[in-house]
């Protein structure tokens, strides 16, 4: 996917050097970024609300006319909302008027909590538009928002591995992407992939130089840990009982661990799993 904006303010987009390179680009899909927000139109585009709205409208249908899919990345979606929610609606409505087979709201600011998102979301829904989301983390509810919007009717999701992004990041796809088929059962990954998630979640966090902390939820070293004789009872009689999945789910495990909370449980479990290797160390040789 090629990724820009729309034409500038009194240009045309058949002329205009960004939109032309989209194009040159020879991509299937084309995303570009729009203002959603009056106050960031008035104040960061320096033009009129009826200009970004032309000029939405020109860029997806010159796009079109291309030969090219577009979708479109509501900026400051939410926010626009909360402040001017007819002006953002009509924003949208501008979009899949044009042609754009998806719109995307976009958290830009990451202020939004879940509670929020759902009457946002339908009220863009109203519509007819297909709907993504772009949430980035900075209330620590990226994931949470996302799941809340797809609750809502968005049919596209955004985010990053690990949630790497500016500021607090974006939207983990390491935990929205267990979350939706695990939980809701959809087919997100085709069969059999999904059991690759902890590896992969690793694997780019060493590209990127960037440790993943044990804690991250279903991939992290600790996400199925269990420390507490309380839990190790239990886990004793049914691991499940403590466990809200099993981990090979994701192609992680769980992990007993020693320490002045345990108890007798987690000694025996720690040796039935050191026993049940034991062969295959002790006919090592040396």
């Amino acid at each position: 996917m090629a990724f820009g904006a729309t034409r500038k303010a009194g240009a045309k987009a058949s002329e205009d050097p960004l939109t032309r390179a989209l194009v040159e680009a020879d991509t299937e899909y084309i995303c570009i970024v729009a203002k959603s927000h009056e106050d960031h139109v008035r104040r960061a585009l320096r033009t009129t609300l009826e200009e970004n709205l032309e000029m939405i409208t020109d860029t997806v249908t010159y796009l079109r006319s291309q030969g090219r899919r577009v979708f479109v990345d509501a900026e400051h979606f939410f926010d626009g909302y909360r402040a001017h929610p007819e002006y953002a609606v009509t924003v949208v409505q501008t979009a899949h008027d044009a042609g754009a087979e998806v719109v995307v709201l976009c958290d830009t600011n990451g202020g939004m909590l879940p509670s929020w998102i759902g009457d946002i979301v339908r009220a863009a829904g109203e519509t007819g538009a297909n709907l993504g989301v772009h949430v980035h983390n900075d209330t620590a509810c990226a994931v949470a928002n996302t799941i809340a919007a797809v609750e809502a009717g968005v049919m596209h999701v955004q985010g990053t591995f690990n949630g790497y992004g500016e500021r607090t990041g974006n939207a983990d796809l390491s935990a929205v992407i267990p979350n939706l088929q695990l939980k809701f059962g959809w087919d997100v990954l085709p069969a059999g992939q999904l059991a690759d998630l902890t590896r992969v979640a690793h694997a780019i966090s060493l590209v990127a130089h960037q440790p993943l902390l044990g804690r991250t939820p279903y991939v992290g070293h600790s996400s199925f840990a269990h420390k507490a004789g309380l839990h190790a009872s239990a886990i004793k009689v049914d691991e499940n009982l403590y466990q809200h999945i099993d981990p090979s789910l994701v192609g992680n495990d769980m992990r007993m661990l020693i320490s002045d909370m345990a108890g007798r449980a987690n000694i025996q479990i720690k040796g039935s799993s050191w026993a049940s290797i034991w062969p295959t160390v002790s006919s090592r040789p040396g």
